[in-house]
């Protein structure tokens, strides 16, 4: 315990006392009020960066939901341009399948033209074509028993 000097009055020691221990009150008042004033200071900073984030989240989830629409809308373009080409595709393979069915035909036609031409029995009569026929007909031509051949 701590001795009071000797010349110190008691009474007065306690005014001293007292007068200190008013300032400390004093001094953690203010301590309090300006610790209350930061904390709500604080707070209303962490609100408004709250704020500002939610509002940015918001903003980035619109802007993500803009881009997912916009390459939906792209797929499905590109996705119709497909079909289309595919269609336009096989409408093509189709005409030119056709269209070399018909010539297959036409070659097969004059396939057969060449080969009865190949088989028969063919010579020139001067600057026309003359045929040996198999029937009892009068032959005619220089060269023997030929027909001349009619022209078209």
């Amino acid at each position: 315990m701590t001795r009071l000097p000797a010349d110190l009055d008691p009474r007065e020691f306690a005014l001293q006392l007292a007068v200190v221990a008013g300032r400390l009150d004093e001094r953690s008042t203010r301590a309090v009020e300006q610790l209350e004033r930061t904390s709500a200071d604080f707070r209303r900073e962490v609100t408004s960066a709250a704020n500002t984030l939610g509002a940015e989240r918001t903003r980035a989830a619109v802007a993500q939901a803009v881009a997912v629409e916009s390459r939906m809308r792209v797929l499905w373009i590109a996705s119709a341009a497909l079909l289309i080409g595919a269609v336009v595709a096989v409408a093509g393979a189709t005409l030119a399948l056709a269209s070399a069915k018909r010539e297959l035909a036409s070659i097969s036609r004059d396939q057969r033209l060449l080969q009865a031409i190949n088989a028969a029995d063919l010579t020139l009569c001067g600057d026309r074509v003359c045929a040996r026929v198999e029937t009892g007909e009068p032959y005619a031509g220089a060269d023997g028993p030929y027909r001349t051949v009619a022209r078209r």
